[in-house]
């Protein structure tokens, strides 16, 4: 019988210290990178349904130090493992995801690395996502969100992402924004629409759910399709261009 934790155990690898597992399909071109979002530990997330059923290549890699909003190494040891792992991989067939807090980093790390993305509920602007903490969170260990980005700032090591976009020069991959329906979501999420949406060449797709929490999940193999599909829709707007553009 497949045994998912038998499978994550045996394929752990690490480098510099950051842990990842690697699932390769053979005779795939596709590749998927899933980054763990905030407060998983060492924990590898979406993996009880997704691994047994997956078509693609896996790359999980967590971050149990919670320092994914940090830019003080711009993620190099994470573009290192992506980078040792992708380069067998189609270009339009990989592709990255997270959820809040490794929303913000596969989104900087897909743009730089020129990878589409999958985000879903991205902290965007510093000020939103910390009122929305202290607000919804005032005795929830979620509070500390406030503290790490203050840090950060203080340190000069936060940007929030709409300046990132507004100072990138390059070509950015398509990316496939999720928001949820509450405050901390749309607020953040339209901050970044309409970051996108003033750059020339963006493809951008944007879906306003109906759910009311923070978060993301994988709960049937239904949503293992539904993510397969999104997946599809981004390669599809990789290869889209009319020949004059």
């Amino acid at each position: 019988m497949f045994n998912v934790k038998n499978t994550l155990r045996e394929n752990r690898s690490s480098h510099k210290g950051v842990n990842f597992v690697y699932l390769p399909k053979e005779n795939s071109k596709k590749l998927l990178i899933i980054l763990s979002p905030h407060n998983q530990g060492d924990r590898f997330c979406w993996v009880k349904i997704l691994v047994p059923s997956h078509d693609m290549s896996l790359l999980y890699i967590n971050n149990p130090a919670d320092d994914f909003y940090s830019l003080e190494t711009n993620h190099a040891v994470y573009k290192e493992i992506i980078k040792s792992v992708s380069s067998i991989h189609e270009k339009k067939h990989t592709h990255i995801m997270g959820s809040s807090m490794s929303a913000f980093a596969a989104l900087r790390i897909g743009m730089d690395l020129d990878v589409s993305v999958f985000a879903i509920g991205p902290q965007v602007v510093a000020s939103e996502s910390k009122e929305f903490a202290a607000k919804s969170f005032p005795k929830n260990p979620k509070l500390k969100l406030i503290d790490d980005i203050a840090q950060l700032q203080e340190r000069g090591v936060w940007q929030n992402l709409t300046d990132f976009i507004n100072d990138f020069n390059k070509k950015l991959p398509p990316i496939y924004l999720m928001i949820n329906h509450l405050r901390f979501d749309t607020e953040n999420g339209y901050a970044f629409v309409d970051a996108i949406k003033r750059k020339a060449g963006s493809k951008l797709v944007c879906i306003h759910s109906k759910y009311v929490y923070h978060g993301f999940k994988i709960k049937s193999k239904e949503d293992v399709l539904t993510l397969y599909q999104i997946l599809d829709i981004l390669t599809s707007l990789s290869e889209i261009s009319f020949s004059w553009e």
